[in-house]
């Protein structure tokens, strides 16, 4: 089981059967390792959440686009048994111990494999580099690269690709008893092509959708502040769609957001990655903006 603690301050707490008072003080168990593929896996994972004193699980649940639950609209993750549903029996066992679940939603990944995923309604079978035109959602560098290393990725600038993010992320929601919503990667990623210049989000969709809102034919280079406040409009709109959705349907809930991939130092170029989510939603209530890694 990997796993990392933290303790963030809250003012309030969530009324359901996990609810905390006071401090959040978070396990953090990945989907990569031991965690919550079967109920002893689970049972562990609470029983080390109790044993240090923490009162919260943030359990990735969503990975590459496909999901450690049955009830999300995803496909189910290739390792889970039949029939066994993670996140419910995660639930089940960590709020009749007091403990708060937190789904932890990788925002932008598709897949990474040579493989493709067994579920013909991946989105990486439906939307992945094999799709054309507007059904090809697949993140692309200003240099033409369609993946870093063997990641593939969705474009938060592609309207489509921005709605499976938000139904993801709000259909756990709308199925689940969760306490929270927890979204990692969403920004753009690393890999850039120098120093705090941020050189992804130029798939073609997403750039059509730029020049109509803009009234420009060009294609914006990567330090064009037009085109780097419209990319960061594009994260933060996404956010606030979960966050607006997911609260109207349960108030209390929480929506949280790993905006950084680390601490980097300011001229490290993931630096840039503090700029990508402007959590100002005109007087709307904020989801909480957390910087793990």
């Amino acid at each position: 089981m990997a796993s990392l603690f933290a303790v963030f301050p809250t003012d309030g707490s969530p009324t359901g059967a996990g609810a905390t008072t006071g401090q959040f003080r978070a396990f953090w168990a990945d989907a990569f390792g031991e965690g919550i593929n079967d109920q002893s896996e689970i049972d562990s994972l609470v029983a080390a959440t109790k044993a240090a004193h923490a009162n919260a699980i943030v359990a990735q649940v969503v990975r590459r686009g496909d999901c450690f639950c049955l009830r999300s609209g995803l496909p189910v993750n290739e390792s889970i048994a039949p029939g066994f549903d993670p996140l419910q029996a995660l639930i089940d066992t960590a709020h009749g111990q007091g403990v708060e679940v937190h789904a932890w939603v990788i925002a932008n990944a598709m897949w990474n494999s040579t493989t493709p995923p067994k579920d013909p309604n991946h989105i990486f079978n439906l939307h992945g580099p094999g799709a054309s035109g507007r059904d090809n959602w697949v993140m692309t560098r200003s240099d033409g690269a369609p993946k870093l290393n063997d990641d593939w990725m969705l474009d938060p600038g592609h309207p489509d690709a921005a709605a499976w993010v938000v139904n993801a992320a709000t259909s756990i929601v709308r199925n689940y008893n969760v306490d929270g919503i927890n979204l990692d990667r969403i920004r753009y990623p690393d890999g850039n092509l120098g120093s705090l210049v941020p050189s992804w989000g130029y798939n073609p969709t997403a750039v059509a959708r730029f020049r109509a809102e803009t009234g420009r034919g060009d294609t914006p280079s990567n330090t064009d502040p037009q085109w780097t406040q419209w990319r960061r409009d594009q994260v933060t709109g996404i956010v606030r769609r979960i966050y607006l959705e997911s609260t109207a349907f349960r108030s209390s809930i929480r929506v949280s957001a790993e905006g950084l991939a680390r601490m980097a130092p300011r001229g490290d170029p993931r630096h840039g990655h503090a700029h990508e989510l402007q959590a100002r939603f005109a007087g709307e209530p904020t989801p909480d903006v957390r910087r793990v890694g």
